[in-house]
């Protein structure tokens, strides 16, 4: 039976094959090629491009968000929080620009709806988290208590996401991480009480 290491393989090689080639033009065989496994091994984790697709989507989306999920629940101030997102944020589409990229270029409207309800899943829980944390820094009276936590999101990471598209889209952008303090600091100013 092949492993989680094949798994991981696979999906590894799929996402490189979907950023260089685009998904239409990817092929079940040249991502095999590219993970260096057998037919078998491929067609036993994923019946077809679009379920190995959607893999490769829902994985990023997870770790993307596990880590934001950490940053949020560690200890320590609002702002020290709002600073270790917007880190983590950079960091992670720096550290991971294929992911980055194909989870900004594909989205998951018109999926299957089993990616659906897992993205939902894991939206439904980042944004728990959120939330929890919304109200703590409300109560502490360190946010402002009229935002939700949509709008904090959207603040939080709003134009730290601009800024990361328009350096995935070039070679020449700067990095995001050169950003990190003004991002910080206008951030801050529009949740602060």
């Amino acid at each position: 039976m092949p492993s989680s290491d094949t798994r991981d393989k696979i999906v590894a090689a799929a996402l490189a094959t979907f950023v260089e080639k685009g998904v239409a033009s990817a092929t079940m065989q040249a991502i095999r090629e590219r993970a260096e496994v057998s037919n078998g091994s491929l067609f036993h984790f994923f019946a077809n491009k679009q379920s190995l697709c959607e893999a490769v989507y829902l994985e990023g989306v997870r770790d993307y968000q596990s880590g934001l999920a950490a940053q949020l629940d560690q200890g320590g101030g609002a702002r020290d929080v709002v600073a270790a997102v917007l880190r983590y944020h950079l960091e992670w589409t720096e550290g991971n620009r294929d992911w980055a990229r194909f989870l900004s270029e594909r989205g998951y409207t018109g999926w299957g709806e089993d990616l659906a309800r897992q993205v939902e899943q894991a939206n439904t829980a980042l944004m728990s988290t959120v939330s929890a944390w919304v109200r703590r820094h409300v109560a502490e009276g360190t946010l402002k208590p009229v935002l939700s936590p949509e709008v904090v999101v959207a603040t939080l990471l709003g134009p730290a996401q601009l800024l990361c598209r328009a350096w995935l889209a070039s070679e020449s952008a700067a990095a995001p991480t050169t950003h990190l303090r003004e991002l910080v600091a206008v951030t801050w100013s529009a949740l602060a009480a």
